[in-house]
């Protein structure tokens, strides 16, 4: 008899990030939903209305309650379930550029640095 159960394979630690976000791509125009399973690779999108579109898609998202929401990024569909998608991250753009996504974690250290001290001055 084979084991049904399969061991958690990810190696990427995930964090539960529930915030709004917003997807657009020139087939289904814009939808709303919420984040989930946030990584350094990707997250998965909760959305009550599922597009249909293939694996490999490239869709635009926005991180609405982020620290910089006028951050897009570029994202592609490695999964699709009955209660969202799985993206992984391509790139980001900020200021009409372009960025590779291995640079997001310098970019926000950097941005929230700049931010609190606008405050405190």
């Amino acid at each position: 008899m084979t084991n049904l159960i399969m061991d958690e394979k990810r190696n990427q630690r995930r964090n539960s990030v529930r915030a709004r976000l917003r997807i657009s791509h020139t087939k289904i125009g814009q939808i709303e939903g919420w984040s989930r399973n946030i990584t350094d690779k990707g997250l998965f999108a909760e959305l009550l209305e599922i597009p249909k579109l293939p694996i490999g898609a490239h869709i635009r998202l926005q991180l609405l309650d982020s620290v910089s929401p006028e951050l897009t990024f570029n994202t592609r569909v490695v999964r699709v379930e009955r209660d969202g998608l799985a993206l992984v991250w391509v790139d980001y753009e900020q200021d009409g550029q372009r960025f590779p996504a291995t640079n997001l974690q310098q970019h926000m250290r950097e941005l929230a640095r700049s931010k609190t001290k606008r405050k405190t001055n």
